[in-house]
């Protein structure tokens, strides 16, 4: 058996006399460096063998591979361009959360002012004026909620770009950050919050935050459409997975819209009319979180039962 050590000794070996074999490893070294600019000359003289058929199929070589070459190049630089007008974007996005911040959000507040002050006056006006004044407030609901939409949406679209990071947590600690959040608000709302304690206070590799920020957006929104009732964390392991179950006595999602639950800026149709809305975000920012951290999440639910969601993560 032959061991070729080196392959363009092989080749050279394959000619007679020696420096057309040389004069191949030279091209063929040219390739190599990616030096696709390299000039074959192939004299009209030399008599047309296998070494000049070489030749030729080497310069017609070249000229393709600069030519994927220089094709690369230009799709580098559409990249980096690209990529240089999503910064601008991403740049453009947080100047405008900022001005609508400040600049939108001050004369709503205004607006609400005067009009608090025109309802209280518009008992003594003529029906066409109340109608009239109606429809301004309805107008201004409308704006006002859009604008809260759109600065949440950016709010939400930077903590996405965060990146997890992970070290060692307790499920004890992030139990422990969920009733201090919560535990008042859903007394005053006189809705049972069981946070059930495992015997065992699990430990797995995460980012807490985000765990936290996760069960959190569950739980709030379990305490948001839920009218009576309560509310139920659960915590098991299962072999290398941690799972965290939150169940709910609410209202539950209708069968025909549940694929379409974890949708950005997506509300269910029974939850439109109730007094908090909402912006349509907190499940579509909660599994993207769950992404960060490599898990899954999904859910069961029924109208006017209830709803019950799985969060798994890696241990």
């Amino acid at each position: 058996m032959v061991s070729i050590t080196d392959p363009f000794k092989a080749i050279a070996s394959w000619f007679t006399p020696a420096s057309r074999g040389k004069e191949i490893i030279q091209i063929l070294e040219q390739i190599a460096k990616g030096n696709f600019k390299y000039v074959i000359k192939i004299s009209r003289k030399e008599k047309d063998d296998e070494h000049k058929q070489i030749l030729k199929g080497l310069k017609l070589t070249l000229k393709e591979l600069h030519k994927m070459n220089e094709r690369e190049k230009r799709r580098r630089r559409q990249v980096l361009k690209a990529n240089e007008q999503l910064r601008q974007l991403d740049r453009n996005k947080k100047e405008f959360m900022e001005l609508a911040s400040h600049q939108l959000k001050t004369p709503l507040a205004s607006m609400q002012l005067g009009l608090d002050l025109l309802r209280r006056k518009a008992e003594t006006w003529e029906k066409d004026e109340r109608i009239i004044l109606d429809q301004i407030v309805s107008s201004y609901e409308h704006l006002s909620k859009l604008v809260q939409s759109v600065i949440a949406s950016v709010k939400v679209d930077e903590k996405i770009a965060m990146q997890p990071k992970l070290q060692q947590a307790s499920v004890s600690q992030i139990l422990v950050a969920l009733d201090k959040q919560f535990s008042g608000r859903f007394k005053a709302k006189h809705i049972d919050l069981k946070l059930n304690k495992p015997e065992t206070s699990y430990k797995f590799k995460t980012d807490p935050e985000f765990v936290v920020e996760i069960l959190h957006n569950l739980l709030e929104n379990s305490l948001k459409y839920t009218q009576s009732g309560q509310v139920t964390l659960d915590i098991n392991q299962k072999n290398s997975k941690i799972d965290f179950i939150v169940t709910d006595t609410g209202i539950g999602v209708p069968v025909e819209e549940q694929k379409r639950t974890f949708d950005k800026l997506f509300r269910a149709s029974n939850v439109k009319n109730l007094a908090d809305q909402g912006t349509g975000l907190g499940l579509y920012y909660t599994k993207q979180l769950v992404r960060k951290l490599k898990g899954k999440i999904w859910f069961e639910s029924e109208l006017g039962k209830g709803s019950t969601f799985h969060v798994s993560l890696p241990k």
